[in-house]
């Protein structure tokens, strides 16, 4: 059933619900509205909501919202209703047609799985068939309460809760599993392996129970090769996974798949390559039935080198760099390319920014509009580097902290409706604005005088003193014209400091003498 916070305009119904009350309150930084609480006599606006999700809490210990809770919860606690009837109400008030939960159909409960359990320990034929062809023991069979129908294998599949919410049907030789209509949802399976560090994933339930059997925490998902939710990535959060799946075409396409899905939130990420090429889609199964062993197996592992995290920003900024003059170096063949040059530095702004170099950004990545946003993959965690390699860095400076929140929310492409996402800045640089001026120089050839605004990240300099500068040519958010990003400097002597007076030096300067 779909979460009433998805079917209804929470921050509308809280203001029309609560009245003036949400709009005189107090507005925090995290985007809660702190007011008087509805649940004791409150002077000091202890109580907080959240606008967008409708999730609150009162601050005050002794007071019966101190627990806190969602929506439901809220209107439940004012009106002294159940939850149920509190979300009836909450649908009504919005004209929002309610929909009765269908019963689960007569097959899906656990007598069914018992009858089909006793059936199939009843019936030596079919299990001599599983323990020769799928290589399942009695344990396998008892402990996964694993069934005949009749026509074919049956397994249940429960949930988180242990409550029971499928029944998938395997044939006995080759096809694919079917499950009861209206609850063949994908889920993860065994869902009591979700808890171990180490997860192995298999393509199907075949050889994961298998896998299962020979005392490898294994798991698969219950829809086929590829098929992830992306909701669950916060789940294998820190955990080391190990994808096996069929050395079919689609095993291997199904691999790639997880892999893009969960490397950067996991802790370690490998695909493991069965070392075999029959039948064509072979798989765990067929590798252990001819002869792999879970030994051999777990060497295979460790020979596998893991998957490379894709957590560094990409540049198209080259390395090679151009030796240029000051006038030079704003012309647009170096838009976004390093360049050097001498220069003087005339003059430089009195205050420093202070953008961010790294920040930290972390959400719960639990909600259905997870899947759309760039945050899920990295298992609702990322850090944010900006340097001289981020293209859009000069955006981070003399700018807002809401502008802040936009370039991180465009950078992750975190959907518009979210707004459980936090930022703690865990490392700051500072970028100075300064005045560029050519270095004077008597060299054969001449050169433009020009002035240039340019910045310079991570370093101090100072005015009116020559520089040997390495930047990145781009232009200036504000208004496109042509700056520099200087992020490499050395200082220069200039014709005064290495002058010297020697005795031709003294005898050239005599015929200024009176």
């Amino acid at each position: 059933m779909r979460r009433i916070e998805d079917r209804i305009d929470v921050a509308q119904y809280l203001t029309t619900y609560l009245g003036g009350t949400l709009q005189t309150g107090r507005r925090m930084a995290s985007g809660e509205v702190a007011i008087n609480c509805c649940f004791h006599e409150d002077k000091h606006a202890s109580f907080s909501i959240n606008p967008s999700t409708g999730l609150w809490k009162c601050h005050t210990p002794d007071c019966r919202g101190f627990m806190g809770g969602n929506l439901i919860l809220l209107v439940a606690a004012i009106e002294g209703l159940g939850n149920k009837e509190a979300a009836e109400k909450i649908l009504s008030d919005c004209g929002v047609e309610i929909i009765e939960e269908k019963p689960a159909p007569e097959e899906l409960c656990e007598d069914k799985i018992q009858e089909y359990h006793t059936a199939l320990l009843s019936n030596l034929e079919i299990l001599e068939i599983l323990r020769a062809k799928y290589l399942w023991d009695n344990l396998t069979i008892i402990n996964f309460k694993l069934g005949w129908n009749g026509s074919r294998i049956t397994i249940p599949i429960y949930d988180h809760l242990g409550k029971l919410v499928n029944i998938r049907k395997k044939p006995i030789d080759s096809g694919h599993c079917i499950g009861i209509e209206f609850y063949n949802q994908m889920r993860l399976f065994p869902i009591q392996n979700l808890s171990g560090e180490e997860i192995f994933f298999f393509e199907g339930e075949k050889d994961c129970m298998l896998a299962c059997q020979l005392g490898l925490n294994a798991m698969t998902v219950t829809s086929g090769a590829g098929s992830f939710n992306q909701e669950w990535v916060t789940l294998f959060k820190d955990k080391s996974v190990i994808v096996c799946y069929d050395i079919d075409p689609a095993g291997i396409t199904g691999a790639e798949r997880i892999k893009e899905i969960l490397l950067n939130a996991t802790k370690e990420l490998k695909i493991v390559r069965l070392p075999i090429t029959s039948p064509p889609n072979g798989d765990f199964t067929d590798y252990v039935l001819q002869g792999g062993t879970k030994d051999k197996f777990l060497e295979l592992v460790n020979q596998t080198a893991p998957e490379i995290k894709l957590v560094a920003q990409s540049t198209r900024i080259p390395t090679y760099v151009h030796s240029v003059a000051l006038d030079e170096a704003s012309r647009a063949e170096y838009y976004f390319k390093r360049v050097r040059f001498n220069v003087v530095v005339s003059g430089k702004d009195t205050q420093p920014y202070m953008p961010p170099c790294e920040i930290e950004i972390s959400c719960p990545a639990n909600q259905p509009f997870c899947k759309h946003c760039g945050m899920a993959m990295y298992g609702g965690k990322f850090i944010l580097k900006l340097n001289e390699l981020s293209v859009d860095i000069l955006q981070w400076i003399d700018c807002t902290e809401e502008t802040h929140r936009i370039l991180i929310r465009k950078n992750l492409e975190i959907p518009l409706k979210c707004k459980l996402w936090k930022t703690y800045v865990s490392k700051a640089q500072t970028v100075e604005e300064v005045t560029l001026i050519p270095e004077i120089s008597y060299a054969s050839h001449d050169t433009e005088y020009v002035v240039r605004t340019a910045y310079v990240i991570g370093k101090s300099i100072k005015s009116n003193c020559n520089y040997q500068f390495e930047a990145i040519t781009m232009p200036h958010p504000a208004n496109q014209a042509a700056t520099h990003l200087i992020y490499e400097i050395a200082e220069n002597k200039t014709n005064i400091d290495e002058f010297k007076v020697t005795d031709r030096v003294i005898e050239e300067l005599g015929i200024f003498r009176v």
